[in-house]
């Protein structure tokens, strides 16, 4: 890693006199060097030289996605008012000129080459200078060179990448990646044809499978890879794959793959058990060989001709895999449109369609759902215009963002017209299925107006052209004069109903459509586990309806994935202001995530209640046992369940019981393997195969973590030469396993380095310096974790958390005293000004006040804890998060037991057992998770019940946030123990605070003696 500084050299230079600093700070590279780079936009993007990736300003995400743009878009060269749209689409003009402008500059430096950006009417790369593979597979495209297109679209475009504060730039990346995988799915189609006519069967195969890949959910792609298969002489192949589609679509879209899958499956199992067709090359007119040769008739429904290399091309541009839109609505909602043409791609008909006239057929590929006239049935002769108005009006909300998924409603009324049909007070069902399957049309939405002058009741109901069945119907009524609302109501409900959260919608107060496509569309993210997306999709979706419920409560949800503090407490403050919009399940989901007393602590038994309320009330719901599993994962010891490992491994059991494709579910059981060291399980169910399975979630992670426990070196070396390539949130896992688990305390400190050298925003540098100063006390370096308190003064000076960070280090970190000493008394004086306070200053105020009189009860002043304690029961709930901070409820609980301890309260014990009772974690906790359970053993130590204080220091939460004090924890944990008898246990905890002992830093009194103890027992 390019500016790594190993922990040794930066203790060497703490003792030379001053801090450590990057290497390459003050460096000045040779701008005006000729060279060749690579901009990699397949996958993980970054920038390459000589086959290895550059970090530090390289790796910047605003820098990589300008030139992500000027890739994309080859030699045509981009306009800088694109770029300006496209990455700082709500700035001020002239400032927005000046960041692209310094971004140019800051990416010629970064790359060391000043000429790498051609500079004229517009902006395009300089191919002498970079190379990029989406230029590359685009023109390898365009020369019908697929082999290699297919080696080049080796994963989504720009996966898993996005600049903050862009949507604009968000929604152009989503349109790229569909693109492009279009046009690689047309790619692997040729290539698998061209190899069919070559009898290459197994090739064809391969091609095929990289072609599901990409779109797993189109049915006529996975039965022409079965076919594939069987022809290759795979059978049992072919059938597994047939199997693993048909389960997916039920899980996922709850139908069947149709009839024509059906019957190939059955044609399959004849065949794999013929001993005839078994035989190697035996060939018969129902062989699979002769099955996968006369395809072209059975999935002609299904295919783009790709038989010369003209139809190639045309297959690769204008083909529309069916379940793709599906991906396409995951990634940005598409409307009802897109919804209701997957659901018939999935269900092919058992009857050839009727061939379009010619005249109709432009519309098929890229129209699938046709708005029929709707019958109109009204006392007020001027309403008869909405028979054909609800078809320019829905047509086009439902067609919003869509890629115009609606034949044009010209086409319909001139179809209507040409049949005889417009006008018609009632028009047969069947005519009305036949005009738009005639039109292309996969779904045909048809529905009455009903009304009089002065109130209105429209009907649809959406069905499928290839069998005619109704496949849902909404209903809306209201006001003639608000025709637009009811349309827009109406297209809403049609488009919850298809997306199955109808009835997770207020049934008194629809949100507008807007905000539920941006709802759905966070959905789906969220269950692909890509939790960035989902936060700006729910943030879309409340922008347009503040109090959308739902749509807070999973923006809070997701956010809690990120550790995003600030979006998380503000979605769960709207979540809980607006609960009575929730239905029964998802009220009772919201009280188990933010604990039924919220915004209070909640105690432990109210907590574990209120999860299981939510999973009864909820028992089909996969993400509710997930996030029960998840608890329990995290929080297991908190809420005292002794049995936590079990119940959790039951509830994420049960979380892939009802979605197979529940990955995260997946990924927590091989880490609670892994964690207790079941080395049977983790041989059994972490096998090679399964650990690269691209689904996996937070694969690398997983990968080092089940390398470091089967102590499996190659495989711990390939994790480590990949780290400078994984996600933050990959190296995020690995540095809090480290800490959390005890080990590797490099490879914990390089992750954090890696995070630290992409971080491009403030929150996100915020976070990287708490993990290092975390690092740095567990470590027992308290000059380093000092050093980092004085960077964030730098950084961040009006948050005060530095000031806080101090006095806290003191009292429950062995930090430096003379510095907490300095910071108390800045945050007194600060305290003692009188002059008015905005809310953001109130909120630091009574931050600070929550360190400081824990400081001042631990040196014996009680004075003003009373005082402190009535203001902050009084206090109303802070509306933002501040670093560092602990919610004034949860504060005053802990000051009341500390006060009463201090003072010797005749009713200290049931003080401080009322607060051992809370749930100390979660959104009601903050910050004062890391300290709660070390001040609650010595309350409980001062008031001579060892066991209690013992039981209280083990309630600590695990891989959630920055375990600052872990350290003391365990220190105190052991001695605790030991004291009590429990030699076996007492050792266990103390040789984890050994493992992160570096030996160069502080030596804390008591290590000596707890080094001769672990060495004592492990002899017994």
């Amino acid at each position: 890693m390019g500016g790594y500084i190993s922990r040794a050299e930066r203790i060497a230079r703490f003792a030379r006199g001053y801090r450590s600093r990057d290497v390459s700070a003050g460096s000045h590279p040779d701008l005006t060097r000729p060279q060749v780079l690579r901009l990699h936009c397949f996958g993980t993007a970054h920038v390459a030289r000589d086959g290895v990736p550059l970090d530090g300003a390289a790796g910047q995400r605003r820098l990589l996605a300008i030139l992500s743009v000027l890739a994309a878009h080859g030699d045509a060269g981009v306009s800088r008012d694109k770029l300006l749209a496209l990455l700082w689409p709500e700035g001020d003009p002239d400032r927005s000129r000046h960041a692209l402008t310094q971004s140019l500059y800051n990416l010629r430096r970064a790359l060391r080459c000043d000429d790498v950006i051609v500079v004229g009417a517009d902006l395009r790369l300089n191919a002498a200078r970079i190379t990029s593979d989406v230029a590359d597979f685009d023109a390898a495209v365009e020369h019908h060179e697929f082999e290699r297109a297919a080696q080049l679209h080796v994963a989504p475009f720009l996966d898993g990448f996005f600049v903050g504060q862009s949507p604009e730039f968000e929604r152009w990346a989503s349109d790229q990646r569909n693109a492009r995988a279009l046009r690689a799915c047309g790619v692997l189609d040729a290539l698998a044809d061209a190899a069919d006519r070559r009898a290459d069967h197994s090739m064809s195969a391969e091609w095929r499978r990289r072609r599901v890949v990409i779109d797993p959910l189109d049915t006529g792609a996975v039965m022409r890879l079965m076919r594939s298969l069987s022809a290759a002489g795979d059978c049992g192949s072919a059938q597994q794959q047939g199997r693993l589609h048909a389960r997916r679509i039920s899980d996922e879209l709850g139908l069947s793959p149709g009839a024509e899958f059906d019957a190939l499956m059955q044609r399959l199992r004849a065949d794999g058990n013929s001993p005839v067709e078994r035989s190697a090359g035996h060939s018969s007119p129902e062989s699979p060989r002769n099955v996968a040769e006369s395809a072209s008739a059975s999935d002609a429904p299904h295919r783009e001709p790709t038989s010369l290399p003209q139809s190639q091309q045309a297959a690769i541009t204008a083909s529309r895999p069916r379940s793709l839109r599906w991906r396409w609505l995951a990634a940005a909602i598409l409307p009802l449109a897109a919804v209701i043409v997957i659901a018939l791609a999935l269900r092919p008909s058992t009857a050839p369609a009727t061939v379009p006239p010619a005249a109709t057929t432009a519309h098929v590929e890229a129209q699938r759902l046709v708005v029929a006239p709707f019958r109109v049935a009204a006392a007020d002769p001027s309403l008869r215009y909405l028979s054909e108005g609800m078809v320019e009006l829905l047509a086009a909300r439902l067609g919003d963002d869509s890629a115009a998924r609606a034949v044009d409603p010209g086409a319909v009324l001139a179809a209507w017209r040409d049949a005889g049909l417009l006008g018609s007070a009632d028009v047969p069902r069947d005519s009305a299925v036949s005009l738009a399957r005639q039109l292309g049309g996969e779904m045909v939405v048809t529905g009455s107006v009903v009304g009089g002058t002065t109130h209105l009741v429209l009907s649809a109901s959406v069905a499928s052209t290839a069998t005619g069945a109704t496949v849902f119907s909404e209903r809306v009524d209201g006001p003639v004069d608000s025709i637009t609302t009811l349309v827009d109501r109406l297209a809403t409900q049609l488009l919850a109903t298809d997306a199955g959260v109808s009835e997770r919608l207020s049934v008194h107060r629809l949100p507008p459509l807007r905000a539920v496509r941006a709802f759905l569309s966070g959905q789906a993210a969220y269950r692909r586990e890509q939790y960035a997306e989902a936060v700006q999709q729910f943030e879309r979706a409340l922008d347009a309806d503040s109090s959308f419920a739902l749509a807070a409560l999973r923006l809070a949800l997701a956010a809690d994935k990120l550790n995003g503090a600030e979006q998380h407490e503000r979605a769960l403050d709207l979540a809980w202001t607006y609960r009575d919009r929730l239905n029964a399940a998802d009220r009772a989901h919201l009280e188990a995530f933010a604990g039924p007393r919220y915004p209070s602590p909640s105690s432990e038994s109210e907590q574990l209640q209120a999860w299981n309320r939510a999973a009864m009330l909820a028992p089909d719901r996969s993400e509710v046992w997930q996030e029960l599993g998840e608890r329990f994962f995290y929080n297991g010891a908190v809420i005292g369940s002794v049995d936590w490992r079990t119940r959790a491994t039951s509830a994420l059991r049960r979380s892939l019981d009802l979605d197979p494709s529940a990955d995260w579910s997946r990924t927590l059981l091989l880490l609670l393997a892994a964690r207790s060291a079941d080395t049977a399980t983790l041989r059994q169910f972490a096998t090679s195969d399964a650990l690269q399975d691209p689904s996996l979630e937070r694969a690398p992670f997983v990968r080092w973590r089940v390398a470091i426990a089967l102590g499996d070196r190659p495989a711990l070396a390939a994790s480590r030469a990949a780290m400078p390539q994984m996600s933050a949130s990959d190296l995020r896992w690995i540095a809090l396993s480290g800490m959390y688990d005890a080990i590797d305390a490099e490879d914990a400190e390089r992750a954090i380095h890696i995070l630290k050298l992409r971080t491009t925003r403030s929150a996100e540098l915020m976070d990287v310096l708490l993990a290092e100063h975390s690092m740095a006390l567990n470590e027992g370096l308290p000059i380093l974790a000092l050093d980092v308190t004085e960077q964030l003064e730098q950084l961040f000076p009006a948050s005060g958390a530095h000031l806080r960070l101090r006095v806290l280090d003191a009292l429950y970190g062995d930090g430096d005293d003379e510095s907490a000493k300095r910071a108390v008394a800045a945050m007194e004086q600060s305290a003692s000004s009188a002059a008015p306070l905005t809310p953001d200053e109130r909120a630091i105020r009574m931050a600070n006040l929550c360190v400081l009189e824990q400081w001042r009860v631990a040196h014996g002043d009680r004075r003003s804890v009373a005082h402190t304690v009535r203001l902050m029961r009084d206090a109303a709930p802070m509306r933002r998060t501040l670093p560092v901070s602990t919610p004034a409820r949860a504060c005053s609980d802990l000051l009341d037991a500390m006060e009463a301890v201090e003072g010797r309260a005749p009713n200290a014990r049931t003080r401080v057992q009322r607060l051992d009772a809370l749930m100390l974690t979660g959104p009601a906790i903050g910050d004062a998770v890391n300290f709660a359970p070390i001040a609650l053993a010595r309350m409980y130590e001062r008031l001579g019940a060892p066991r209690q204080a013992l039981e209280a220091i083990r309630r600590r939460p695990y891989m959630s946030g920055w375990p600052r004090y872990l350290a003391t924890a365990r220190r105190d944990e052991g001695r605790l123990a030991r004291e009590l008898g429990e030699r076996q246990e007492a050792a266990t905890v103390l040789r984890r605070y050994l493992a992160l002992r570096s030996g160069k830093g502080t030596v804390h009194p008591a290590d000596a003696s707890i080094r001769e103890f672990v060495q004592s027992v492990g002899f017994e």
